[in-house]
């Protein structure tokens, strides 16, 4: 096991327009006939972007090419959909992109995801695929020796699953591996309080977990670079 820092960005800290996951965040976003669709938290305005909100946006960004590879918002080649182009704003020598213009917001301020907050999106997926890399070189095993993913924790319970392996949030699985467990510390902590079953395993888990300090390693750094 190992642990990652990667929460400002996932929850909404550090982006221009992030918020934690509550009434207002957008927490979904595809593309239908070439416009952006987005879910909101509570059915109402959006007023900013929450993790699973941020992950899914760089993927459809990802997947038109408005942001390349690198990272860098930039205009899509020619022949893609002039609507998503047009949402391409730029300011002051630098490309964002325009999530809802004021008059569709909560707050009557438009929503942007700026350069900067895909540099922070960066930060946070580098630090998570790194640390990932580092656990399947501890072990000698590839992706194909992956048979379950879970992912836990509000982000892990809303992002599209899709959406991490295009991000390269995590390695390029089989979809039909991905679960999604919703608030898994919490209800483990329930479970070892009423059973005490589930006390004794949870006690003998940290007999054999072996706690890997991403901190100190070469490869780890490596890797996130």
């Amino acid at each position: 096991t190992c642990s990652a820092a990667a929460g400002p960005a996932l929850e909404g800290a550090r982006i221009s327009s992030g918020m934690i996951a509550q009434a207002g965040a957008i927490e979904g976003v595809s593309l239908e006939d070439g416009d952006l669709q987005y879910r909101v938290i509570g059915n109402i305005k959006p007023k900013g972007l929450c993790g699973s909100g941020l992950v899914d946006l760089v993927a459809v960004l990802l997947h038109c090419g408005i942001i390349n590879p690198e990272g860098l918002i930039c205009l899509p080649k020619q022949g893609a959909d002039r609507g998503l182009s047009s949402r391409v704003i730029n300011r002051s020598g630098v490309n964002n992109f325009l999530i809802a213009s004021a008059e569709e917001s909560h707050d009557n301020r438009p929503i942007y995801l700026t350069q900067k907050d895909v540099r922070e999106f960066q930060l946070a997926k580098g630090a998570i695929a790194a640390g990932i890399k580092t656990l399947m070189d501890e072990l000698s095993i590839g992706v194909q020796d992956i048979h379950h993913v879970y992912l836990a924790g509000a982000l892990g319970n809303y992002v599209d699953p899709r959406s991490t392996i295009l991000t390269g949030l995590i390695p390029r699985v089989s979809l039909e591996i991905i679960r999604s467990l919703g608030n898994a510390a919490s209800t483990g902590a329930s479970m070892v309080l009423l059973a005490k079953s589930y006390w004794q395993s949870a006690a003998e888990l940290v007999q054999f977990i072996e706690h890997v300090e991403l901190s100190y390693r070469s490869d780890f750094n490596q890797y996130f670079i």
